[in-house]
């Protein structure tokens, strides 16, 4: 692999409001402290990193696909695009085709010497200040639409399902920067699946075992590669899982791992 690398990765990919950003970085190894999976670092730390980032990046870009966007050509297709947009940007501004290393299992097709990495954004440096850029700015955005469209509590759950937003959409029904096309935004009113699993340390390691490596199932998608991770890291730490990670962290078992 070359010196010089693009990292790319996404934000916003699972949420039910805001658009999806995505950020392709040219970086040295090492030249902002503390950079990692934008996940395991708390809110003000992203934002602070973001802006040394930026600073020390040869090249970066961020593309945001709108909802509308999302919702008339689906999230794959808009994924495919932002990366290739976002690619193509950084290598015409650093002035070489250089090689991009994508977080996940796909290439957009027609991207050129590029390449992908499950969990790439905690093994390598330029993608891990790709999520942190990619993040900090939706989040910032989520931030100003909370101003835009009081009441949903975007500031709070950045666009993501979360009871708070349930009942927002059922008082307020969507606003303009909802992806209307899914289906909690179309009929917030509908239940979502039951929750029935209570947390207990023991019931949640019998699930992750079942589940066991999560990474030789070829058909698991990346957000429940990342969602499997950061559940398994939780109970790792002694920390409780809500009923609803409970029940899709079980969900997962279910549809890929059954028969274990």
């Amino acid at each position: 692999m070359s010196d010089v690398i693009i990292g790319v990765d996404e934000a916003g990919y699972g949420a039910w409001a805001g658009p999806l950003s995505i950020c392709a970085m040219i970086i040295d190894d090492g030249v902002v402290e503390g950079v990692r999976d934008s996940k395991k670092i708390a809110e003000a730390m992203r934002y602070r990193l973001y802006d040394e980032l930026r600073v020390a990046a040869k090249a970066y870009t961020i593309v945001l696909m709108s909802p509308e966007y999302i919702d008339k050509n689906g999230l794959d297709a808009a994924w495919d695009k932002g990366v290739t947009e976002a690619v193509l940007d950084v290598r015409r501004k650093y002035g070489s085709d250089v090689m991009a290393i994508i977080d996940g299992r796909n290439i957009p097709e027609g991207l050129e010497n590029a390449d992908c990495m499950i969990g790439g954004d905690d093994k390598v440096y330029q993608i891990s200040a790709a999520s942190i850029a990619a993040k900090a700015h939706r989040d910032s955005k989520m931030l100003a639409y909370d101003k835009m469209h009081p009441g949903y509590g975007f500031a709070q759950h950045k666009g993501y399902g979360t009871k708070q937003h349930m009942k927002a959409l059922q008082d307020l029904g969507a606003c303009a920067i909802h992806r209307k096309s899914y289906k909690p935004v179309k009929n917030p009113n509908k239940p979502l699946p039951k929750e029935e699993l209570e947390f207990t340390a023991e019931g949640a390691n019998k699930i992750l075992k079942k589940i066991g490596d999560i990474r030789s199932n070829p058909k698991v998608s990346d957000w429940e590669v990342i969602f499997y991770e950061d559940m398994k890291s939780k109970v790792m730490d002694g920390r409780r899982l809500s009923p609803r990670q409970m029940f899709f962290l079980d969900a997962i078992r279910r549809r890929h791992f059954k028969h274990k």
